[in-house]
């Protein structure tokens, strides 16, 4: 696996750059964040790599620095959540505001949702909440995330809550069907 790249920028497009190292041009995915912070086209990179082998391709993703990088493989752990969401989400909020999004905003919900999704939300760490504020921040609409995370808890049933990865993963799916 490839953990890190330093070679000089051959070429920057919006979402992907070419890294040439010895010679050879690595075609890396970046976040915006990554990108805006890389320097001008024929100057040294070093950036730590994510790297993704699927079956018909290998696909290297960039980052400018470990939290981000390790935010994106904690992301990559979320059933329904590939690489290209997840890079998306940190391009369009940043490391910090993702991590913020999926850790620290359960207090919001009971002003963003419905009655009915706020008396669900109680619970040890309150992950009902962490992901009706993880999607908003995402930016879905909130009445379509409360919809979704509420169903998703409704299908687990009365007795269980379900971890916050498989809430994620359940509103996801519920919200890629609204769209």
């Amino acid at each position: 696996m490839i953990g890190s790249l330093r070679g000089s920028l051959r070429l920057r497009e919006a979402g992907r750059i070419v890294v040439d190292v010895n010679g050879v041009g690595y075609v890396v995915h970046v976040a915006m964040s990554t990108f805006l912070a890389l320097p001008e086209v024929g100057r040294e990179v070093d950036l730590l790599i994510d790297t993704q082998v699927r079956e018909d391709s290998i696909t290297l993703y960039g980052f400018r620095d470990p939290v981000e990088r390790q935010l994106f493989e904690r992301l990559l752990t979320v059933s329904g959540v590939g690489p290209r969401t997840a890079l998306a989400a940190l391009s369009a909020l940043g490391a910090e505001s993702v991590a913020e999004a999926i850790t620290d905003l359960r207090d919001r919900l009971a002003a963003l949702a419905p009655t009915s999704v706020a008396a669900n939300a109680v619970g040890p760490r309150g992950d009902a909440a962490d992901v009706t504020s993880a999607l908003v921040n995402l930016g879905y609409p909130e009445k379509q995330v409360a919809r979704a995370v509420s169903d998703a808890l409704k299908e687990a049933g009365k007795g269980d809550r379900p971890a916050f990865d498989e809430l994620l993963r359940n509103a996801l799916k519920r919200l890629g069907r609204v769209g």
